[in-house]
């Protein structure tokens, strides 16, 4: 046994305008707090028999189970994919493996829903129907297949740890077998309904988790599918059936061929048929993938920003070989799991069975599509195009689709109209120079943005106008990933940015940098810049001065740079947009960028530029004791002062002291910690801000979390 000391806190999460919500992840999945680890302390239980069994009844016996096949399957090259397809278990999957999951549009596979509880119950009805026809014909075996199929779906939903989507399918087969017990008719959507309120009456919150809304949409658009479909004409079965008959009584068909040429006809005739038969169902089929892409399209889109273009092709192949050869195989080896040497020839038979998925899987790596979420009620028009021409065809209601297609457009014009004529223009101005020698795709929007993304403890900055983006810091990273991918990237394709104009690293810490690799391989910025010697990047030292979308960068400090930027290396950068302002006739506007600089480099900096005077001014060094000099401050009038900082961080930051500093002297503070990503717009001088925990994400549980 272990004694665990931790320290417990409130579910809190990064909040942006995009990217994982974990506050809404705890939400949903009834996690009431979170903690970190601080001391392991071993207790020794006394050797009693009744300890022994206390500490035994301690473990689950699902926990014992698992802990039984991983030891079984964890030698299987694709042990992480058994795991997750027999206890829904995903730990076991590399970075690898999801990104080919989700390229190739197989990710659903990784979780236990109605597909694997539908085969549960299938195989389990097919089991049954066996064991009664062996077993004597009494009243009592007549429903034997409907509870075999209910009982094995009920351990494969066990087995899985009852998450939201079993739950669903568990619950709706319960149903449907309950209806076909007591002869109750009723149709699809009354059982669907039915199961959606009661999933909800057992657990609120599961409408905040993901699995919740795919599991219960792709069962409503298969309803939709299914009731749109027309039915096949009998006439021409009727026809047929009549000349056959009439071919018949004329003599006409009647094969003069000896027995065994007739028989070879007839053979001949069936694999026909067969192939017929397969060939419709094949397409089928395939007609349902594309449906369910299309129609899947708007959720997927709205919760991953994507999706897999070969998916349709992928499943068509992959869930007929899952559902009939891997899945009963992964049932036959936890039947036998006490047989250890037969448990063993199953679980490689499920292996190798999935060795084709996972050649696919790799093959269709970068089949993903990735678009901007401001086309997502684009993506939902088409969505009900698709469902509305299968209900009510084009040629009868031509005027119904035209005003659709019309209001749409009178209603999003002002949303789509600036994106596609600064993309216009923005490319025109790249070799089109007007008269004052100003890009035309500078001139399109007088406003321009100040991003501060809540990256937790560190710093990401995103300037942005006219579509596009500069960015300044990264963010850290760690072993499985970083907030790049995780925060930055979601933002700016959320923003509907797929490149980069350029990227600037105050110095080199990881909390700042760490993020460097991945945004050059996956934004390829035109330029780089930094205070150290980096390969590639342009120097970011006193002196350096650029223009970029009629915005001026002025770097007023480190004077040189150094082999490795630290802290008091900071890139302290100014922007203004002075050019617009004497253009347009406005009061210029100025921002402050300083890295992590120390007290020392303030006082420097303040002799150098005592004009210095910034409107948006992002705080030293996330608020610490060693930076926001009283001297510093005493020189400036900011309209608002950023910080960027994560909550309950170790370092207790920001300082008390040094926000009181702010406060005193009537500064507006944003903290990332209190406000999510702050987003500053700034256009003629007027400087408006908006904070993601009250503007882009407002929710009950965000009032809670941000109160505690």
């Amino acid at each position: 046994m272990l004694t665990l000391q931790v320290v417990l806190r409130r579910p809190y999460g990064r909040v942006n305008q995009a990217g994982y919500d974990a506050e809404k992840w705890y939400v949903g999945h009834g996690f009431h707090g979170r903690g970190n680890l601080v001391e392991i302390l071993p207790v020794t239980a006394p050797p009693t028999t009744s300890g022994f069994l206390h500490q035994q009844g301690s473990i689950s016996v699902r926990q014992l189970l698992f802990d039984t096949v991983v030891d079984q399957v964890i030698a299987l090259p694709r042990h992480g994919l058994l795991l997750a397809l027999s206890f829904g278990v995903k730990d076991a999957l590399t970075a690898d493996d999801w990104l080919w999951l989700r390229d190739s549009g197989l990710a659903h596979l990784m979780a236990i829903s109605g597909l694997h509880i539908g085969l549960a119950v299938g195989l389990g009805w097919w089991v049954g129907l066996r064991l009664r026809g062996i077993l004597p014909e009494v009243t009592y075996f007549t429903w034997l297949p409907m509870w075999i199929g209910l009982l094995l779906a009920l351990c494969y939903a066990w087995l899985a740890g009852f998450s939201v989507p079993t739950q669903r399918a568990l619950l709706m087969a319960s149903l449907v077998m309950l209806f076909i017990r007591y002869l109750v008719v009723s149709p699809a959507w009354f059982i669907l309904l039915l199961t959606f309120a009661l999933c909800l009456a057992i657990d609120p919150l599961a409408s905040y988790t993901m699995g919740f809304w795919f599991s219960f949409f792709a069962v409503f658009v298969l309803l939709v599918l299914r009731s749109s479909q027309q039915s096949v004409p009998q006439k021409n079965s009727a026809n047929q059936q009549q000349e056959d008959d009439s071919n018949v009584a004329s003599g006409v068909g009647i094969d003069p061929l000896p027995s065994a040429n007739r028989r070879i006809s007839l053979f001949a005739s069936m694999v026909i048929t067969t192939f017929s038969l397969m060939y419709q169902r094949s397409k089928q089929l395939l007609f349902l993938q594309l449906y369910l892409l299309i129609l899947m399209l708007p959720l997927q889109w709205s919760f991953f920003g994507g999706f897999s273009a070969l998916a349709p092709a992928i499943n068509f192949i992959v869930l007929p070989l899952v559902s009939l050869l891997t899945v009963p195989l992964i049932f036959a080896a936890l039947l036998v799991i006490k047989i250890p040497s037969l448990a063993a020839i199953f679980w490689q038979l499920a292996d190798w069975s999935l060795w084709p998925v996972a050649w696919l899987g790799q093959l269709s790596v970068g089949a993903w599509l990735e678009f901007s979420l401001l086309w997502l009620p684009v993506v939902v028009l088409i969505a009900l195009f698709v469902v509305g021409l299968r209900l009510l065809p084009f040629h009868h209601f031509p005027a119904l689709y035209t005003s659709i297609v019309v209001g749409f457009c009178c209603w999003q014009w002002q949303l789509y109209a600036p994106t596609i004529q600064n993309l216009a223009y923005t490319r025109m101005g790249q070799t089109i120079e007007n008269s004052a020698g100003k890009s035309l795709g500078a001139s399109i929007d007088r406003r321009w943005h100040i991003e501060m993304l809540d990256v937790g403890h560190g710093l990401s900055v995103l300037i942005t106008r006219n579509g596009r983006a500069v960015l300044y810091d990264t963010g850290n990273r760690w072993r499985q990933g970083s907030i790049a991918a995780s925060v930055v990237e979601p933002v700016l394709k959320y923003k509907g940015i797929y490149t980069l104009d350029g990227l600037i690293l105050s110095h080199a810490d990881s909390d700042h940098a760490g993020g460097a690799s991945y945004l050059s391989a996956r934004y390829a910025p035109s330029w780089k810049r930094s205070s150290d010697y980096r390969l590639g990047y342009l120097p970011c030292i006193k002196g350096e001065t650029w223009e970029w979308q009629s915005l001026t960068f002025t770097v007023i400090w480190p004077p040189k740079r150094v082999k490795r930027a630290a802290n008091p290396h900071s890139c302290v950068i100014t922007i203004s947009d002075k050019l617009l302002a004497s253009r347009e006739g406005h009061q210029e506007t100025e921002v402050l960028l300083t890295g992590d600089i120390d007290a020392i480099s303030e006082l420097l900096i303040a002799r150098e530029q005592p004009k210095l005077s910034p409107d948006v001014f992002f705080v030293p060094h996330h608020g610490s004791r060693t930076s926001s000099s009283v001297t510093w401050l005493n020189r400036m009038t900011p309209k608002l002062a950023l910080v960027s900082v994560s909550r309950y961080n170790p370092w207790q930051l920001p300082a008390i002291s040094v926000k009181e500093r702010y406060q005193v002297r009537g500064i507006p503070w944003l903290s990332t910690a209190e406000s999510g990503q702050v987003s500053v717009v700034i256009q003629d001088g007027d400087i408006q801000y908006k904070e993601a925990r009250t503007s882009y994400q407002q929710t009950w549980y965000r009032d809670v979390f941000s109160a505690l």
